[in-house]
């Protein structure tokens, strides 16, 4: 799917264009294309065939291209998908016309431009290639903002109620961790590829373009520092929680070893009175009881002596 968006200073929000009515200064957003559509980038758009290719692949890695005249910057942007934060491949592109996203699944930071025409992309348009292909690098930046934001708030939940931790709990966490480090692997290279953007390589900057690069390079570096810190403070709960089951776990054993050597010297006392020989209290009439209170008692002082030293 291709989608054609136009925008000059004098309008107020995104007019959608035709294939036929392209024009200099729009905006091509593209979506899973199809062979034909590829081809159709190329021929319109000058993109080349090769990296459009290498956007659609689900493991390419952000990276800063120009090539041809044309700029292409990779990036992964973080989605949702079935309750599980993922990132997937993305590439904004400035050509000497035009700024073509492209895409395998639809990126709901840029979707929304399209169904709401009264953000501030009015105050950004197409035909500003420079401008508006930042705004769109910034909406990626601040989706990674919004990702992180909702997980730190999950970990902070259970970061003063460490005892409060199940299995199941632990299990979101090992998710969080791998979404940081996803999210890790993603930012490192975008922030290269940003600073590679603040030296004017392949995109023609103004003094007031520069200041915002210098705004999105700040808060990715922000972003990296929140995630090292949000991966820390997880992988220390997981330690934690680990500590404490151990522990719950030492107890358990404890306990029963405990109860195992009370109940052994019961085992013991009506062992020996059991045996085929003559035994003391063998004839008494209240023999029985007599050995079960001896039984007991030995039992009820090596208890006390576990209870003192707090075995049990």
């Amino acid at each position: 799917m291709i989608r054609l968006a136009y925008q000059t200073l004098r309008d107020t929000r995104l007019r959608t264009l035709d294939h036929d009515s392209l024009r200099a200064g729009a905006w091509v957003y593209a979506v899973c294309p199809s062979e034909e559509e590829i081809a159709w980038l190329k021929e319109r758009c000058g993109l080349d065939e090769d990296f459009a290719r290498d956007a659609l692949d689900p493991f390419e890695m952000p990276r800063y291209e120009v090539y041809d005249g044309v700029v292409y910057f990779f990036l992964r942007f973080p989605l949702e998908r079935e309750g599980e934060n993922i990132t997937a491949p993305a590439l904004l592109a400035v050509t000497p016309e035009y700024v073509v996203t492209l895409a395998q699944e639809r990126i709901p930071a840029w979707e929304a431009l399209f169904a709401d025409s009264t953000t501030i992309v009015s105050e950004v348009p197409t035909t500003q290639r420079t401008k508006f292909f930042l705004y769109l690098l910034r909406r990626v930046v601040d989706a990674y903002t919004a990702s992180l934001n909702h997980m730190q708030r999950q970990v902070q939940r259970y970061r003063t109620h460490p005892r409060h931790l199940t299995e199941r709990t632990i299990d979101i966490f090992v998710h969080y961790e791998n979404t940081l480090n996803e999210f890790l692997s993603a930012l490192v290279p975008m922030s290269a590829g940003i600073d590679q953007l603040l030296r004017k390589a392949g995109v023609p900057l103004f003094e007031e373009d520069v200041d915002f690069v210098e705004d999105l390079q700040l808060a990715v570096g922000q972003l990296l520092e929140r995630c090292r810190a949000v991966l820390k403070t997880t992988q220390n709960i997981r330690n934690a929680f680990s500590a404490i089951a151990t522990n719950r776990l030492n107890l358990i054993v404890k306990r029963l070893t405990t109860l195992t050597v009370i109940l052994a010297i019961l085992t013991v006392v009506t062992s020996l009175w059991g045996m085929n020989v003559p035994v003391p209290f063998a004839e008494h009439p209240r023999g029985f009881w007599i050995v079960l209170a001896l039984a007991m008692a030995i039992a009820g002082g090596v208890g006390w002596w576990f209870a003192k030293i707090r075995w049990l």
